[in-house]
């Protein structure tokens, strides 16, 4: 055997094994939706401090509502299991805070707490969802309010103050994140 035939012999052995590697490597087949909680950057793919068209520029969706100080935009995001609004909130054009809600004036009134498969959703479900999801990430809250009319509850932490909201009567979660710094 020649060293050609040697070296093709040796880097076909190796493309085997690389492929049977990867091949017995379980794929990820977690049916858990990817939380919305969880940002690399301060909310979704912008950072506080940025201008609005900063925020523009950052955000992949459309937005379907510019205020002089509110960017809104909407999707579906499998965590909630709905259409969920996604709001930039900004004091003299730089962003401190941002919000996902559902319900509420900007949902379109025929998929307002509906999802995909045109299902109900149980709002007291998923805040509790959202709630203890953000008890696994940041720890428990540092107050609570319930009341017949809303539930209210506010982490903290050094990149974050969350506050959670519910309104039964209305069915509307929001879930903001904001500067702690902005004053």
């Amino acid at each position: 055997m020649n060293k050609k035939n040697i070296l093709i012999g040796f880097l076909f052995v190796i493309l085997a094994a690389s492929i049977l590697l990867i091949s017995s490597t379980p794929a990820n087949t977690s049916s858990t939706p990817s939380s919305p909680f969880k940002h690399t950057k301060d909310f979704r793919n912008a950072e506080w401090g940025m201008s609005m068209d900063e925020v523009v520029e950052s955000e992949s969706l459309s937005p379907i509502q510019i205020k002089y100080d509110t960017i809104v935009y909407q999707t579906y995001l499998d965590f909630f299991g709905t259409l969920t609004n996604i709001g930039y909130t900004f004091r003299d054009d730089t962003l401190y805070c941002g919000t996902y809600w559902i319900g509420g004036s900007y949902s379109n009134p025929t998929n307002n707490n509906i999802n995909e498969n045109k299902d109900i959703i149980n709002t007291d479900k998923l805040f509790t969802k959202i709630n203890n999801q953000l008890i696994e990430y940041y720890g428990d809250p540092v107050s609570k309010e319930d009341s017949e009319e809303y539930s209210i509850y506010r982490f903290e932490t050094e990149k974050y103050i969350i506050i959670t909201t519910l309104i039964i009567d209305d069915s509307v979660i929001s879930v903001s994140f904001i500067d702690p710094t902005f004053n």
